[in-house]
């Protein structure tokens, strides 16, 4: 419901015919949604394929099969949801929760785009619930500009949203 159509427009991407569109998974290896191969000798096989084919040269000597990178771009055409995402830690307190930090490459920004990231300096645990309370959320978080061809990176654990009017390449 937040997404716009600059997909489209700025990569050419067949979108359905009507509605908005939020994201499009471009290097995926998550259960249904893995990327495939489209030339080369490897041509019709899935990531997963690879990783479990060639684990070592495609994920290094750590030992893991699973594939740990999701790359996408994102329209924000409205303000995006509030989010936190887990860390290792508190990942591993949940069944099938995994951590997740991220790194975002501003696409394209309308003037006056914003992101947010982390709290205002001096907000205390006390004061985020008195704003969850009051529903003054927004008055704690730390929010600030951004401009095409910037860059953030967003650790695990980190209180974070995309505010209206962005293009992003978001890696996690």
């Amino acid at each position: 419901i937040w997404g716009g159509r600059r997909l489209e427009a700025m990569f050419a991407k067949r979108l359905p015919p009507t509605g908005p569109i939020g994201e499009s998974w471009e290097i995926s290896c998550r259960g249904q949604d893995n990327s495939i191969i489209r030339n080369g000798r490897f041509a019709g096989k899935t990531l997963r394929d690879m990783a479990e084919r060639f684990p070592e040269q495609l994920l290094g000597s750590a030992g893991s099969r699973h594939f740990p990178l999701l790359n996408k771009f994102i329209d924000a055409n409205e303000l995006l949801s509030v989010q936190v995402h887990p860390d290792e830690q508190s990942a591993r307190r949940f069944p099938g929760a995994e951590a997740k930090t991220e790194a975002w490459y501003i696409l394209h920004a309308d003037p006056g785009a914003t992101l947010v990231k982390g709290l205002r300096p001096g907000t205390t645990r006390e004061r985020f619930c008195e704003a969850i309370r009051t529903d003054t959320v927004p008055s704690v978080l730390h929010t600030f500009p951004v401009f095409t061809g910037d860059t953030v990176f967003v650790p695990a654990g980190c209180v974070h949203a995309m505010g209206a009017g962005l293009v992003v390449c978001e890696i996690q």
